[in-house]
């Protein structure tokens, strides 16, 4: 253990009131790829804190955080801050989480240890059941889902002597529902990739309450060993209550808490007023459980049998050529109407066989028909479409992470182009626990992006537009953490000054130009025709106004390396004057103004009316003056084209010129012998 005086000289400064210890790894308290650190929050110094040091790949849910810090109940963790830092160990900006420490351990440890807890109901009752029903009570009065209710994620302070304060853990600092294991889902939510099972619903925090409920009573387990795909199967086979309770005997009480809390449909789940009745004596009928349904005769797919759809579903984008196969040639189809006799099964595959576009001819062909015959086996179940596996709900940060990898997106793009995700909606049994107006808006959306190429469109419109805690993406700003379009400013700002020469032309990418259309669309949208444009001066311009827009309206701090890095580009507007002086004169005021970092200066001076006026009234009169001479200088071209003509003229003024000259000499002899005439006479 360090000294405390050491300690505080590597600490990081999250806030004026927080300091992160990079030193003081606290193992027990990481989740996942996210590490835990100790923390020291001077409002509460006498409390333990810890950080969670997001990883950047993994999109946080920064929406949730606003919500949780609201929740005040004794068996939460309590969130104190959230934001971005600079991570020494990892030379880049990160963000953050930071906590309340617990003080426990989590129980999933002890599960490890013991094999089993065997916990008695009178303390699970006390310790665990109670506090939980109302935190999620709070939960669902807060709209808050948390999606990481499981023994890996509840700390107890004393497990030994009747586990006493026993705290649910966070689930912000990864995408919802991302390290939850298999075994908390429902099936199909257990079937999705992890980062693309998204936003559930209280019905989803209900069962995995359920199963942890189940995990912490019992002796023995037989999962340790079991695949995710085995577990799925065991649920499909037996169904979630009968799994979690094999093997064991369980009381009357729990038993009923049990089936009520994992009933593998949704519908028939006890819902939390259910749970909070139950707490208050009242006890609820068992429920008629529906088996999926079983076909007379297994159908063959890459040599193995299947006899119920959802297998069947999964494997259709597993076995591919094989699948298509039995699609094109009519056997999938024949199987569904005779050996599982399901007319609304054969009336959906013909409906989603059908639609519009699915049956073109391209190079995806064939994995849009696998994806809709596999909705139509099982439309619970998520997306499939080659070899991902998604729910709506968590496409956004699925992309994130393809991106933040620099993986191939075109998965995504396909996805969005053949209307996946409005077939898999338009197919569900059930739409409770879906926004669906919002999920269909925005894949709507997403389809309009993808089709414009421009700048502030395309794939990363995409990204920002649908998972709104990712932040932004651009290579640009590799190492930096912006979530606002104020902080890509600052970003940019830091690159500037830190890159020197090693920078590209100009600030706005294609990542920062669509992130600031979200984030900011007023700063941007305006000058979206001028970024996107193939004459460098617009470009130029379009660069000086947006971030000239987003300083002025954020307030922000002056810029100087940033002013200069656009300064460095300034002659691609300046070219287009004609006056040499007034460029000159316009170069040197504005290279003056960007010594004092303000864009709006620089802005005006450039896009001055004044100024462009000038040098244009100057260009018109110079142009017609030049038009004048370039006149004559034709018509005398033309007139030396005739020499006898030209010579006639040239003798006419000759001779009209010496005929001027002899009569201004006869009048000036005559007057002059007049003057003589006169003397004499006088």
């Amino acid at each position: 253990m360090e000294e405390p005086g050491a300690a505080s000289a590597h600490a990081v400064s999250f806030s004026d009131s927080i300091q992160i210890f990079p030193t003081q790894r606290i193992e027990r308290l990481d989740r996942g790829p996210v590490q835990a650190f100790s923390a020291r929050y001077k409002g509460n110094a006498e409390t333990p804190h810890f950080a969670l040091i997001c990883q950047n790949d993994l999109v946080p849910r920064l929406a949730a955080s606003r919500k949780f810090m609201n929740v005040d109940e004794p068996s939460a963790v309590r969130l104190v801050a959230s934001g971005v830092t600079y991570w020494p160990p990892a030379r880049e900006e990160r963000y953050v989480y930071v906590y309340e420490d617990p003080l426990g351990t989590p129980l999933s440890g002890a599960l490890e240890n013991k094999g089993m807890l065997g916990w008695k109901y009178d303390a699970m009752l006390h310790h665990v059941i109670e506090p939980f029903a109302k935190l999620l009570l709070n939960f669902r009065d807060k709209d808050i889902f948390h999606g990481a209710i499981s023994p890996d994620n509840i700390f107890c302070q004393d497990i030994e002597q009747d586990a006493s304060h026993v705290f649910l853990g966070e689930c912000l600092s990864t995408p919802p529902s991302y390290l939850l294991p298999s075994l908390y889902h429902p099936v199909e939510r257990a079937m999705a990739d992890p980062i693309g099972r998204g936003i559930g619903s209280t019905d989803d925090d209900l069962y995995a309450f359920g199963v942890t409920v189940a995990m912490l009573m019992r002796h023995k387990s037989p999962f340790a060993k079991m695949s995710d795909r085995d577990i799925i199967q065991q649920k499909i086979e037996t169904g979630s209550f009968a799994l979690m309770t094999s093997g064991e005997r369980f009381s009357g009480p729990i038993l009923e808490l049990l089936r009520g809390l994992l009933y593998d449909s949704a519908s028939q789940r006890w819902t939390v007023e259910e749970l909070m009745s139950w707490l208050d004596g009242q006890r609820h009928s068992p429920r008629q459980v529906v088996r999926p349904k079983k076909a007379a005769r297994p159908l063959e797919i890459n040599g193995h049998q299947y006899n119920r759809p959802i297998y069947i579903a999964q494997e259709l984008t597993q076995s591919p050529k094989e699948a298509i196969q039995l699609i094109r040639d009519g056997d999938l189809k024949l199987w569904i109407s005779r050996s599982l006799e399901d007319k609304k099964m054969t009336a959906r595959f013909d409906k989603l066989m059908n639609a519009p576009g699915m049956q073109a001819a391209g190079s995806h062909a064939d994995d849009r028909i696998l994806a809709v015959a596999s909705m139509a086996m099982s439309p619970e179940s998520p997306i499939r479409y080659k070899g991902h596996s998604w729910r709506p709900e968590g496409i956004p940060y699925a992309l994130a992470k393809i991106i933040a990898h620099g993986d191939d997106p075109h998965a995504y793009v396909e996805l969005v182009n053949a209307d996946l995700v409005k077939h898999w909606i338009d197919n569900q049994p059930s739409l409770v626990g879906l926004d669906v107006s919002r999920i269909l808006a925005q894949f709507s959306e997403a389809k309009k992006f993808l089709r414009q190429t421009g700048l502030g469109y395309g794939i990363e419109r995409c990204l920002y537009a649908s998972c709104a805690g990712a932040p932004c993406m651009s290579p640009l700003l590799r190492g930096h953490y912006a979530v606002t379009a104020e902080d890509v400013v600052m970003a940019l700002e830091n690159v500037a000054a830190e890159r020197g020469a090693d920078k590209p032309g100009l600030p706005l990418d294609r990542h920062i130009a669509a992130f600031i259309s979200v984030k900011n669309p007023q700063a941007i949208n305006s000058f979206l025709s001028e970024l996107g444009a193939k004459d460098e001066s617009r470009k130029v311009l379009g660069n000086f106004k947006t971030l000239a827009t987003i300083q002025k309206r954020g307030r922000l701090p002056p810029m100087p390396a940033l002013c200069q890095w656009l300064l460095e580009n300034l002659e691609h507007v300046t070219k287009r004057l004609h006056n040499k002086k007034i460029k000159n004169e316009l170069t040197k005021k504005v290279s003056g103004l960007a010594s004092k970092g303000d864009l709006s200066d620089m802005v005006g001076l450039i896009d001055s009316p004044e100024v462009w006026n000038q040098d244009y009234n100057g260009f018109e009169a110079a142009r017609q003056e030049y038009k004048r001479i370039k006149a004559e200088a034709e018509k005398l071209e033309h007139d030396l084209l005739d020499p006898a003509r030209y010579s006639r003229g040239m003798g006419q003024e000759v001779s009209a010129i010496v005929a001027g000259v002899i009569s201004g000499l006869i009048i000036i002899a005559f007057a002059f012998m007049q003057l003589l005439n006169n003397a004499t006479l006088w």
